[in-house]
């Protein structure tokens, strides 16, 4: 089978490619570009005109919700800041009853030192005394206790 000849490159034009036309797709474009355009949208109707006793009680009514509102806006906030203002004077309450506190314990331990240094002064006076009498009624007794130490 001979072969087909080969064109040099030289030779070669541009070429563009064919392709079938769409005919469907010119036909929708072709109906819209006759087509009339759509109509505007209807105005929407206007609302009636309100008499003043409606319009009185509108206002009235958004006054109420605005207190109501700013009432409850109002406690929360007063609330929270009570709350806040409560939690600092209870650290600071906390701090001094601390402070006082450890004033006692010091106060309680110096106490205890020196009631325990006059409950030895009075149990020496009284041992003192107690000799003292107990060597000028029976004086035999005491010798004993001298030479056992």
């Amino acid at each position: 089978m001979p072969r087909p000849p080969i064109i040099p490159r030289d030779t070669l034009v541009e070429y563009q490619r064919w392709e079938l036309i769409d005919f469907e797709r010119q036909a929708e474009l072709a109906a819209a570009a006759a087509a009339p355009p759509p109509p505007p949208p209807p105005p929407e109707p206007e609302e009636p005109p309100i008499s003043e006793e409606e319009w009185q009680a509108a206002l009235d009514a958004e006054l109420a919700t605005a207190r109501d509102e700013g009432r409850r806006d109002g406690f929360a906030q007063g609330f929270q800041d009570g709350f806040e203002q409560g939690r600092r004077q209870g650290e600071e309450d906390s701090k001094h009853i601390a402070t006082l506190m450890q004033s006692v314990r010091e106060a309680i331990d110096q106490l205890n030192g020196s009631v325990a240094e006059e409950l030895v002064d009075l149990a020496l006076q009284l041992t003192q005394q107690f000799l003292h009498g107990a060597l000028h009624a029976q004086p035999e007794r005491i010798l004993p206790l001298i030479r056992e130490r």
